[in-house]
């Protein structure tokens, strides 16, 4: 098993832990998913997700850790944001027939991320382009755990969740935040653990 394909199991593994595709999903008009139509979509996900991985973490000492941290945090907001919709994740967020509807913050939100855009071609790419996106909210994430560093944990993602470390509001929607990647990280990971030391021990190298 080698490091791109242990961290697509690894972030498939989340991505089914989290939101399994055979649990009831909300389903907006015009964007039914059969449960084998989300499975391979959840396929695409991973595989965005676990090559930024990849990509962030390679120069590392130890890319693999530090890639299982970013799928973790990635898809545990991923999931509070979006709950991995279809409609978002086609960055086509469904605001009732009217579209005035509150979704994606008023339509100004992309992705299943949910981050904001500086022009109309950066909406446009993180609306078709999951990698780009993914790798945009990470590097949020960066900037908030940088800056909110003195705070304690589940305060750090203050400036993602909601622009800054001391507002208030930011301060209790980082901490519900927090409460998602938790989550994230108790995904069971048995197969693809076991798989990847059977082929990297000791004896095998």
């Amino acid at each position: 098993m080698t490091l791109p394909q242990y961290l697509f199991a690894f972030a498939l593994a989340v991505l089914h832990y989290l939101s399994p595709v055979d649990r009831p999903h909300e389903v907006l008009p015009g964007w039914h998913e059969t449960v084998s139509e989300r499975a391979s979509r959840y396929n695409l996900i991973a595989y965005d997700v676990a090559r930024a991985a990849l990509d962030s973490c390679q120069q590392m000492a130890k890319p693999r850790d530090c890639a299982r941290w970013y799928i973790t945090v990635a898809l545990g907001i991923a999931h509070h944001e979006s709950d991995f919709a279809p409609d978002v994740d086609a960055g086509k967020c469904y605001r009732g027939r009217d579209g005035k509807n509150k979704r994606c913050d008023d339509g100004h939100a992309h992705s299943i991320w949910q981050v904001h855009a500086y022009s109309p071609e950066e909406a446009n790419l993180y609306d078709v382009d999951r990698y780009a996106a993914v790798r945009e909210a990470m590097r949020i994430v960066y900037r908030s755990l940088r800056e909110c560093r003195h705070r304690p944990k589940d305060e750090q993602y203050a400036v993602y969740a909601g622009g800054g470390c001391r507002y208030p509001k930011a301060v209790v929607a980082s901490q519900e935040l927090y409460r998602y990647i938790e989550r994230a990280k108790r995904a069971p990971h048995t197969w693809e653990d076991t798989t990847w030391n059977a082929r990297h021990s000791p004896e095998r190298l």
